[in-house]
């Protein structure tokens, strides 16, 4: 264990004070020790954050992707886009053929 000497003036001081009384600390030495402790363990989550944000962007390009990849089949296939969508013989011929399906226009 080793001891050390810390000097602490001004807005330092004050700031130390009210993380004393917010953790209802009464030793210096013990808020500066868990201090201490609370700085390393920030650094842990900013690890964790940098981590997830990577993840994040991953998702982000894959579902960025999937929509391009839609984009270019719904315009491969000439969809019927100023039609009246009621009234297209495939949708007429799908839904008579499933009677169940929960998507219906009707």
């Amino acid at each position: 264990m080793s001891r050390y000497t810390v000097d602490l003036t001004g807005e330092i001081e004050n700031k130390l004070k009210e993380y004393m009384k917010e953790n209802k600390i009464k030793l210096r030495s013990v808020g500066i020790k868990n201090c201490i402790v609370d700085a390393t363990n920030k650094e842990n989550i900013n690890i964790f954050l940098l981590e997830l944000d990577k993840k994040f962007n991953k998702i982000l390009y894959r579902q960025n992707m999937l929509k391009k990849l839609l984009e270019q089949l719904f315009v491969n296939m000439g969809f019927p886009v100023n039609e009246i969508v009621e009234n297209d013989l495939v949708l007429k011929d799908f839904y008579d053929k499933n009677n169940k399906f929960i998507g219906r226009l009707d």
